[in-house]
C-alpha cells in the first residue's frame, strides 16, 4: 500500500457551464496523480473525461445535466475511493443569440454593439466574439449584453457569438456583424442654405455603403441620408432657427 500526499482542490475555472455539458473545467490544486482512477464528478455525475496536466492541474469535461440547473458539488478522486470536494460549479441554461444592433461598424472598432438573445445571465466572465476576436461584455438584462466591437485589419462580415463563462461560446451562422472601411467626407454641394432647413445637400466622399442606418450629421442634429454610390450620398438639412455654421459628418 502506497501512502501519498492528500489531494486538495483550491480553485476551478470557469465556475459555471451549460446544462448540455462539454465545458472544459480547469481544476487547480495539489496531489493529483496520472492514473486510470483519476476522476471527477459534478453533482454526483461522472465527468465525460479527465485530462491530467500536472500534479497541480487537471481538466474535467462537464457532463450533461439538462434535467436540472443550479449549483452542484465538485468532487475529485485520484484512487477511485477517496473523493475531495472542491468549489461549487453552476449549471446554467443554454444561451441563444438572436440579433445584434447595430449590425455594422468601422474597422477601427469601438462601436457599442448590443447582442440580444435568451438565457443571458449576468456574471464576471461575459464575453463577446467577433470572428476570432474576443472582448469583454457588459450585462444589460436577461436578454441583452453590450460589447465594444474590436478593431480588425480589413472589411469583413464576421459571425458574432457570446460566452457566459469566458470559455464556451454560442453563436448563430446568421448573426453577422459587418465591418466597413472608415467613411470620409471630401466635399458637399451646396455649401450653404436657409436656416429653415430643407436644402438637399450632396455629400461627396469615400467608402459609403447602402444601409437603412445611413445618416448625415449637421452639428449635433442627425438626419437620414440617401445612398447614391460609394462616393456620394444626399441629405436634407435640418432647421437651425438662426444663422450659424455646422460641421457635417
Amino acid at each position: 500500500f502506497e501512502y501519498r500526499s492528500p489531494v486538495e482542490v483550491s480553485s476551478i475555472y470557469p465556475q459555471r457551464g451549460s446544462v448540455s455539458g462539454g465545458t472544459a473545467l480547469q481544476i487547480i490544486g495539489s496531489g493529483f496523480h496520472n492514473s486510470n482512477t483519476l476522476k471527477c464528478t459534478l453533482g454526483g455525475v461522472l465527468a465525460l473525461d479527465v485530462i491530467f496536466l500536472s500534479s497541480t492541474e487537471v481538466v474535467c469535461i462537464s457532463p450533461s445535466t439538462k434535467s436540472s440547473k443550479g449549483y452542484v458539488s465538485l468532487m475529485v478522486t485520484t484512487n477511485g475511493v477517496d473523493f475531495i470536494e472542491g468549489p461549487p460549479f453552476e449549471f446554467i441554461p443554454d444561451a441563444l443569440v438572436t440579433s445584434v444592433y447595430p449590425n455594422m461598424g468601422p474597422i477601427s472598432g469601438g462601436t457599442p454593439v448590443v447582442i440580444s438573445g435568451q438565457n443571458i445571465l449576468d456574471g464576471d466572465s461575459l464575453m463577446c466574439r467577433f470572428g476570432d476576436e474576443v472582448v469583454q461584455g457588459r450585462w444589460i438584462s436577461a436578454g441583452k449584453i453590450e460589447c465594444l466591437s474590436p478593431s480588425v485589419d480589413s472589411a469583413a462580415a464576421l459571425i458574432v457569438g457570446l460566452s457566459l463563462n469566458g470559455v464556451d461560446f454560442v453563436a448563430s451562422q446568421s448573426i453577422i456583424f459587418t465591418y466597413y472601411k472608415e467613411t470620409e467626407v471630401d466635399s458637399l454641394w451646396p455649401s450653404f442654405g436657409s436656416y429653415t432647413g430643407g436644402t438637399l445637400v450632396i455629400v461627396h466622399g469615400r467608402n459609403y455603403i447602402f444601409s437603412k442606418n445611413l445618416h448625415c450629421r449637421f452639428g449635433l442634429v442627425t438626419v437620414h441620408a440617401m445612398f447614391h454610390s460609394s462616393n456620394e450620398i444626399a441629405c436634407e438639412t435640418p432647421s437651425t432657427g438662426e444663422i450659424s455654421t455646422s460641421n457635417v459628418s
